[in-house]
């Protein structure tokens, strides 16, 4: 499932964050602006980055044929460690021990191998396969480094590093729903106690005692009315309360007590309700956010967003702000404009946006309807000064927009393709590419079936 687990963070200083974005990874100063981006060595992206407990150092998991995991020195940025050939396309999460001295990986598609590292020898202490299907996280145990939980798809998991006849083996077993319906778990924490707690998809929580569910955790026993609206992403254990965040958009917390002394009669509902919550609520998109990830500090938590932002909340007032914005997917297609230092990208979440690559900011960002397969620049003329691009969608739409001061402009908008699925509902003609004639006066769009249609428009050149 999810490819947003991209946009992981972890806070190196107060106000310094280490995050994933696409094949980098980025160290921000929030307070200062300055960035540093640094590119994958593995060729196919970033799968996951781990900042360790001291803050002397961190990890990038990368993503390619036989990835990866590297270990640097902060703030020096020097090459520290390698670890070498445990997942075969990509690591899905890593993350070291609380103490330090260990460092989890999980693979991606096709292995699934969950690891444990020695890794400042750069060493395998155990291997094994952790689910048939994909696994989201692996976290070590809050109160020792021999105990670790992994989610992910259908499944929550718990491990025990135990020493046996044949040596010390990763022993797991998977928690059983019995009558609750099987989830995807995301988010989990640990109560002081040893019980688990885990999100769902539904929106409720899960106390686990054991492998077994001890209550399940809902706003209202009759209506069965969830926590959230949405998938709980995240749970973090904060001041003797429990923190959870998802894709509605809600920051909720939770009395520990309530929670420990949660407990299933005849039915396996038990109703809580929330100390306080807050929601964070995109303007710019006008829906909430979609919280994914979170790291923490001392008078702040920052919170990546699926939308392809990250948001920083005021740990007192609860007061928020956008300090970092990118493509919440795929950038399908990016246009140098000549004579600027700009260039404009489009990406599978439908945002067009125009960035200047030598001052690191965006000038214009705009969502339209569908998900953009293609771009090219109009060539330059004084009419134009390089502001106008075409932008083919996978509905067949194609928008001709110029950059103003404040917005992208509709130009133009018509449709140049039909889609086409087969009756699998896989895609056999959609557009996927478009060219301007060097001249301006026309551009060609093209299917991936091989159709191809030329459009005048020259009245937007001086031709």
């Amino acid at each position: 499932m999810p490819s947003h687990k991209h946009y992981n963070l972890s806070m190196l200083e107060d106000d310094v964050v280490l995050y994933s974005a696409g094949n980098t990874y980025q160290i921000l100063n929030i307070k200062t602006g300055k960035k540093q981006i640094y590119f994958g060595t593995d060729s196919n992206g970033i799968g996951s980055v781990a900042v360790h407990p001291d803050k002397n150092y961190f990890a990038v998991a990368e993503r390619g044929d036989w990835p990866n995991i590297y270990v640097y020195s902060y703030p020096d940025i020097k090459l520290y460690r390698i670890m070498r050939r445990n997942a075969e396309k990509a690591y899905s999460h890593i993350e070291f021990s609380n103490t330090g001295g260990y460092l989890a990986s999980v693979a991606n598609a096709p292995d699934y191998n969950l690891t444990v590292w020695d890794w400042k020898r750069e060493q395998v202490i155990l291997k094994c396969k952790a689910f048939s299907q994909e696994v989201y996280k692996a976290s070590f145990s809050e109160y020792t480094d021999q105990q670790l939980i992994t989610g992910g798809t259908g499944h929550i998991k718990f491990w025990k590093m135990a020493q046996t006849f044949t040596g010390l083996k990763l022993q797991g077993e998977a928690a059983k729903y019995g009558a609750l319906e099987i989830s995807d778990v995301f988010g989990f924490a640990e109560l002081p106690d040893g019980k688990i707690l885990s999100g769902t998809e539904q929106g409720n929580m899960i106390l686990w005692e054991g492998v077994l569910v001890k209550a399940h955790l809902v706003l209202d026993v009759v209506k069965k009315t969830p926590l959230h609206g949405g998938t709980i992403e995240i749970i973090k254990f904060i001041d003797d309360e429990f923190m959870t965040a998802g894709a509605d958009g809600y920051l909720k917390w939770w009395s520990l007590a309530v929670i420990e002394a949660a407990e299933a009669d005849e039915v396996l509902e038990v109703a809580i309700a929330p100390l306080k919550e807050k929601l964070i609520f995109d303007h710019e998109l006008q829906k909430p956010a979609n919280l994914i990830h979170m790291a923490q500090c001392a008078a702040h938590w920052l919170f990546s967003d699926g939308n392809g932002k990250i948001w920083k909340i005021d740990r007192k007032s609860l007061d928020y702000k956008q300090v970092v914005a990118f493509h919440s997917g795929p950038i399908a297609e990016l246009a140098i404009a000549p004579k600027l230092n700009a260039v404009f990208t489009c990406g599978k979440d439908g945002h067009v946006k125009l960035w200047d690559y030598v001052r690191d900011k965006e000038f214009l960002n705009q969502r339209f309807d569908g998900q953009a397969t293609c771009m090219d620049i109009m060539p330059h003329f004084p009419s134009n000064l390089s502001r106008v691009v075409a932008v083919g969608y996978h509905s067949g739409v194609v928008r001709v927009l110029q950059a103003n001061e404040n917005e992208l402009e509709i130009l133009k908008s018509f449709k140049a393709h039909e889609r086409e699925l087969d009756e699998n509902n896989k895609v056999v003609k959609q557009l996927k590419y478009l060219k301007f004639a060097p001249d301006g006066s026309i551009f060609v769009t093209v299917t991936d079936s091989g159709e191809l249609f030329f459009f005048e428009i020259s009245a937007m050149s001086d031709a």
